[in-house]
Order: structure tokens, then sequence, then C-alpha cells
């Protein structure tokens, strides 16, 4: 049990090349989170009519918010595995369409905003996956449990 313990956690902050499923949080994933963090730390002067930022956060937060519906009906990891390569390519295509440093001109509530859309994004992704690995094991009973709070946690939000 100590060691299905530890597998988890290493699989969720990343010590380990193994996980539940076989399919970990990629790379460009975390480093999006990451710059939306940093961008937001700190004080800065930043005019909400920066055309560029706009553009930014409004196809960010669209990218987002399409793979959230996407991976909460997808039916399998390897859709979920799929998704999150064109997320990735589609994000990096977005982050590129801008001059650099733009993600600096955000809002701080741009930033909460796009923030908590990718923190959404992958939470489903983990319970789906989570879902899928019970299935997987015959174990039915926890997999609707899963499905239950998943949609205890849509209707309250």
């Amino acid at each position: 049990m100590k060691q299905k313990i530890r597998n988890f956690i290493n699989f969720v902050f990343g010590g380990s090349s193994k996980s539940l499923s076989g399919i970990r949080f990629s790379g460009l994933t975390s480093i999006f989170l990451a710059a939306i963090i940093l961008a937001s730390c700190g004080s800065k002067e930043v005019s909400s009519d920066n055309p560029e930022a706009r553009k930014l956060f409004s196809l960010s937060a669209e990218t987002i918010e399409t793979f959230i519906q996407k991976t909460s009906v997808s039916k399998d990891s390897l859709e979920i595995d799929s998704l999150d390569k064109v997320y990735e390519k589609k994000m990096t295509e977005i982050n590129f369409s801008v001059p650099p440093s733009t993600d600096y001109q955000l809002t701080e509530q741009e930033n909460d905003s796009l923030y908590k859309l990718q923190l959404h994004l992958l939470e489903i992704r983990e319970n789906k996956l989570k879902e899928f690995s019970f299935k997987s094991l015959g174990n039915e009973e926890a997999a609707d449990s899963i499905i239950s709070e998943r949609a205890a946690f849509d209707r309250s939000n």
C-alpha cells in the first residue's frame, strides 16, 4: 500500500516516469501553467486596452474551455492522450501568434481566470484517468463513485 501511495505522489509531482495510467502531465502544459502563475506575480501597471493581450486571453480561454468539454466526454485514456497532444500544439500556436511578453500584459483577473480554467481542465483529466484506471481493474463501484463526485462538482460550479 505504501508503494502505491508513493507511486501516486511521484506521478502527480513528476518524480517518476511511471504513472497509474501511463500518461503524465505534459511538459508544455506544466510550462503554460507556470507561465500564468509567474506572469501574475509582482506588481505591474497593466493597461486593459492592449489588443494582443485581449487576443491571447480570449483564444487561450476558448481553447481551454473546448478541451474541458472534449476531455469530460472522452471514452478512454488513449483519447485523453491524443487530446493532450492536440491541446499542447494549439496552446503553442496561440502563444506564438502574439508578440513575446504579451502574457505580461494580461490583467490580474485574466490571469486568475486562465489559471482556474487550467486547473479545472487538469482536474477533469485526472478524474477521467482515475475512472478509466478503476474500470480497467474491474472496480466499477470506485469508477461510479468518481463519476458521481464529478457530477456533483459540475453542478456546484
